[in-house]
């Protein structure tokens, strides 16, 4: 499952590379799918279709901002494929044509060029979000992505991080109010035992 946060595609379309400095604070899943959507945009079954290159960079950042399931027809094409604001999906079928041709063109790509990659990605049918999966390299069976061990060891835990920081927090409250409190209470009892000795004596 693609965990969702912030991302930005730069304007440039014409360019077909796609690098993880063009995205802002992304998931290490989304980075996974990042990473192989800029290897699929190298290759030589989208190298000459830039209407394709330019659908996939979209569809990519609509999945990792996780709009791609509200997506439209109508805001594929004209976001998607560049087609005017006059386009009207009930008299024209280019988004799902394109959409359709790109399917096929990543099913091409695993076929051949990507055929031992570790990470599938797919357009499942009426649906503009891309699927991603891992692939078992020995037996070619795809399932649920895993994280490459290279992100796991060289990426700490950012939540043991916070919690351990959380952690530490508290006991340095607990700390610095048992002071204040033992110092409060030294002070009324320094207060106190004069007025005491004062009430004694007049007595």
């Amino acid at each position: 499952m693609l965990v969702t946060e912030s991302a930005l595609l730069p304007d440039r379309l014409d360019d077909s590379q796609l690098s993880s400095s063009d995205f802002q604070t992304i998931s290490v899943e989304n980075q996974v799918l990042l990473d192989q959507v800029e290897r699929i945009l190298h290759s030589e079954e989208l190298r000459g279709s830039g209407v394709l290159r330019r659908l996939l960079k979209f569809l990519a950042e609509k999945s990792i901002t996780g709009d791609a399931d509200e997506l439209k027809e109508y805001t594929v094409a004209v976001d998607g494929l560049g087609k005017p604001s006059s386009y009207d999906p009930r008299h024209d079928s280019a988004a799902r044509i394109q959409v359709g041709r790109l399917r096929q063109k990543l099913a091409d790509y695993y076929r051949g060029e990507g055929e031992h990659d570790h990470v599938v990605i797919d357009i499942p049918k009426g649906r503009f979000k891309l699927k991603c999966e891992s692939r078992d390299r020995s037996t070619g069976t795809v399932g649920v992505i895993q994280i490459p061990d290279e992100f796991t060891k060289s990426a700490p835990s950012l939540w043991q991080h916070f919690t351990k920081s959380i952690a530490r927090a508290r006991l340095l409250v607990v700390i610095c109010a048992g002071t204040l409190i033992a110092l409060a209470l030294g002070a009324v009892y320094n207060w106190l035992r004069p007025a005491n000795a004062t009430a004694k004596s007049a007595a």
